[in-house]
């Protein structure tokens, strides 16, 4: 569970974040490892700012 009560609410990508960070610390930070994880939560970002704008723009 999030420290924060409100992490998932206030970062619906949280899960997809958690996982990148547990995949550089299993890697000794090596980020080439992570490449997979670090395009899943930048997918995660683009979809959630492009649906924000949508919703602010209607």
């Amino acid at each position: 569970m999030p420290r924060n009560l409100n992490a998932e609410r206030d970062n619906p990508c949280l899960k997809e974040q958690e996982l990148s960070f547990k995949c550089l610390n299993k890697n000794n930070f090596d980020h080439e490892k992570c490449e997979v994880y670090f395009a899943n939560y930048n997918n995660c970002k683009e979809f959630w700012v492009n649906k924000l704008n949508e919703i602010l723009t209607n």
